[in-house]
C-alpha cells in the first residue's frame, strides 16, 4: 500500500502458501504476485532479462539440524545470483529471528565481494528501514524477541560509497 507503483513478487516453495498470498493480495488490490518456485534453483530464470530494485529475504526456514544446513536459503550461489539481478543502485534486505541463521547468512553475504553492508561490515540493523512489517515480524516483536536484519547494496554503487564515508 505504501508503494503502489512498485510490483512485488514473492517466491515461495510451499504451493499452498502461494495460493493464499495471491488470494489475499487480489482481495486487497495489492501489486503483489506470489509464485511457486525454489529460489536457489529458479531465481535466474524467474527474472531473466530484468533487473530488480530490492530483494527481501524474510524469515527463511532455519533448518536447525546440522545435516540440514545445506537446505538453508542463503548460499554463496544465491548471493551471486542476487547480485547479478540487482539494479545498479538496488539492495538486498535480510531478516530472521534465529541468531545462528542470521549469522550464517551474514557470513555468506559478507563474503560476496560485490556486496556492501550499509550498516558496516559484520553489523546488523537495529530496526527495519521500511516502516512495514511481515506477519512473522509482528509476532516476533510482540513477544519481545529480537530480529536480526541486514541491508546490502552493490559495492560500486553510490550508496555503498556514501556508507563507507559514514553518510
Amino acid at each position: 500500500e505504501k508503494s503502489p507503483d512498485a510490483q512485488y513478487i514473492g517466491i515461495e516453495i510451499r504451493e499452498a502458501w502461494v495460493d493464499d498470498v495471491n488470494e489475499r493480495a487480489a482481495e486487497a488490490g495489492l501489486p503483489l504476485r506470489a509464485v511457486h518456485a525454489h529460489i536457489n534453483v529458479d531465481l535466474p530464470s524467474l527474472f531473466a532479462g530484468h533487473r530488480v530494485r530490492r530483494f527481501f529475504i524474510n524469515f527463511p526456514d532455519p533448518w536447525f539440524k546440522r545435516h540440514q544446513h545445506n537446505r538453508r536459503v542463503v548460499t554463496p550461489e544465491l548471493a551471486r545470483d542476487l547480485v547479478g539481478l540487482l539494479e545498479p543502485e538496488g539492495e538486498l534486505f535480510f531478516q530472521s529471528d534465529v541468531w545462528d541463521l542470521a549469522l550464517d547468512a551474514m557470513a555468506v553475504l559478507e563474503s560476496e565481494p560485490l556486496l556492501c553492508n550499509l550498516r558496516g561490515e559484520w553489523s546488523f540493523l537495529p530496526e527495519s528501514p521500511y516502516g512495514v512489517q511481515s506477519l512473522r515480524e509482528e509476532r516476533v516483536l510482540a513477544q519481545g524477541l529480537p530480529v536480526w536484519r541486514m541491508r546490502y547494496v552493490l559495492a560500486g554503487s553510490q550508496r555503498a560509497k556514501q556508507a563507507r564515508l559514514g553518510h
